[in-house]
């Protein structure tokens, strides 16, 4: 829909605005003729028969969680499946400068039920070091009847200066001991927007559209630069990411990830660390829009610092920070030709295990899949609920570099369900090759002696509605083991280590 939008011309509203803008640092509107403020229809009906996008007007909307932090003013996008709150346009403190973005996600349950957010915030990333002051928000569509829900949100390039990004030099020698290269282009303290010639065009004004379908369980965010210049301009955008729960990063293609540096990283998952979170939640975002010439995709990038990650779209690590280089050894490969330039992300809100929103990341994204589903049983042959099923990519003649793709939950019946990569193209070889093994793991089971906990056999291949299905997970043996300490007959405290 930001296609629709009329371009930003050099107007009366970019007067002198930009020298305003780039000479502040940190939030008010720069003088920009913004009209700020949260406006269309609010929420109506009752917390479960509301389908829609509305401003939360009564706090029964709120849905809650561990992590909830909205409040009335703010919107809620909700349908059948997922409900999300954009928050108002204000100043925070913490990771999440401004208003405008993802605050709160969850799936849709029933009020009774009570909510269970566990999602910290995500916002654009600008050139490194900034991000979108939001100081509107309108509901563009508030009715599914008259198609998906859109909420607008538009703000400024204002300074992200909860983390001085310039200390990623520092940190990078300290910790792993690289003289990594951060330009001037980046630094807010240089005032590049003012100074770089090649960064002069663009307009301080950003607009974001949050799209919501009836139907699905992810929301697309879709963000437009313009550059009013007569130049091209290159500048690394992305996000930054702060999962905050109980949750743990899950990377396709990596697995679970510990490491401060992630590169390439075709998405980011949250699963849930415990089998009550009830949640999970996924960042996408179209590779397409990094296409090479010779069609191969520009990798993106992600650097985990103080609990947020940035996610920087089509760049390497390397090639905006070049290890021992100079101002000549950066590369940006993200351009903004003379007029705009839009990136599309998309959130996902999952069940708690990171197959659920892969699935819905995949059909964001359109990639050719395996539909894979089956049964975890134990020893004696009854259902399993809560066992992780975990397809590894094995096209790799080299064990050691066989990874994971996918984690799912098996329900109370045992059944579990996972969407896999057929590998056929760049976009679908981000998340698979299409040659897996299945594994089954459940804590306290361990099959014939270890250390796997079972195994999985069996299936059969659908050619023509791409699923396999009927793959049996068996579990080992399963006991337990009771630990008594005593002295002169009574009992004690004590510390037990088991080890195996």
């Amino acid at each position: 829909m930001l296609g629709n939008l009329p371009r930003f011309g050099k107007l009366a509203i970019l007067t002198g605005c930009l020298a305003a803008l780039l000479s502040c640092g940190g939030g008010g509107d720069g003088g920009l003729n913004i009209e700020a403020g949260v406006f269309g229809p609010s929420v109506s009906g009752t917390p479960d028969t509301f389908r829609g996008a509305g401003i939360v007007n009564d706090g029964k909307f709120l849905f809650g969680g561990p992590l909830a932090q909205g409040q009335q003013g703010d919107i809620l996008l909700q349908n059948d499946k997922i409900r999300i709150i954009l928050q108002k346009p204000t100043r925070n403190t913490g990771v999440g400068l401004f208003g405008g973005n993802i605050i709160d996600a969850d799936l849709f349950r029933p009020s009774a039920e009570g909510g269970k957010d566990q999602f910290g915030t995500m916002f654009p990333l600008v050139n490194l070091s900034w991000t979108v002051n939001y100081q509107r928000l309108e509901i563009m569509n508030a009715d599914f009847a008259n198609g998906p829900v859109v909420v607008r949100a538009t703000g400024i390039l204002d300074v992200y200066d909860y983390i001085q990004t310039n200390i990623i030099t520092p940190f990078a020698k300290i910790f792993v001991g690289a003289d990594l290269y951060f330009s001037t282009r980046f630094d807010d303290i240089f005032n590049p927007f003012k100074n770089v010639p090649e960064l002069k065009g663009l307009n301080p004004i950003i607009v974001t559209e949050y799209t919501l379908k009836s139907d699905a369980n992810y929301v697309i965010i879709e963000t437009r630069f313009q550059n009013d210049g007569e130049t091209a301009l290159k500048m690394p955008v992305g996000d930054w990411l702060n999962g905050s729960g109980t949750l743990e990063p899950f990377v396709p293609r990596k697995g679970f990830v510990r490491g401060a540096q992630i590169d390439p990283i075709a998405a980011m998952v949250y699963q849930a660390m415990e089998e009550n979170v009830g949640v999970s939640y996924g960042y996408f975002y179209n590779p397409m829009q990094f296409m090479k010439e010779d069609g191969s995709l520009h990798t993106s990038t992600a650097l985990t610092v103080s609990g947020v990650t940035p996610v920087v779209l089509g760049e390497g690590l390397l090639q905006v920070l070049p290890l021992n280089g100079g101002e000549g050894d950066v590369k940006v490969n993200f351009t903004v030709e003379p007029g705009s330039r839009t990136i599309t992300r998309y959130f996902v809100v999952g069940k708690g295990d990171a197959a659920s929103v892969i699935d819905g990341g995949f059909q964001a994204l359109g990639v050719s899949k395996l539909r894979l589903s089956g049964v975890v049983k134990d020893a004696g042959g009854d259902p399993v609920a809560k066992a992780r099923v975990v397809a590894i990519d094995t096209s790799d003649p080299e064990p050691a570099n066989h990874v994971p793709v996918t984690v799912a939950f098996s329900d109370e019946q045992g059944n579990f369900s996972a969407d896999l990569s057929s590998g056929r193209d760049v976009k679908d070889k981000m998340f698979g090759s299409g040659t897996y093994t299945i594994h089954v793991y459940k804590e306290g089971y361990v099959f014939a002696g270890g250390p796997k906990a079972g195994k999985c056999s069996g299936g059969s291949l659908d050619a023509a509605t791409n699923t396999v299905s009927g793959v049996v997970c068996s579990l080992g043996e399963t006991g337990s083991v009771t630990v008594s300490a005593t002295e002169g007959g009574s009992p004690i405290p004590a510390r037990v280590t088991v080890v195996g």
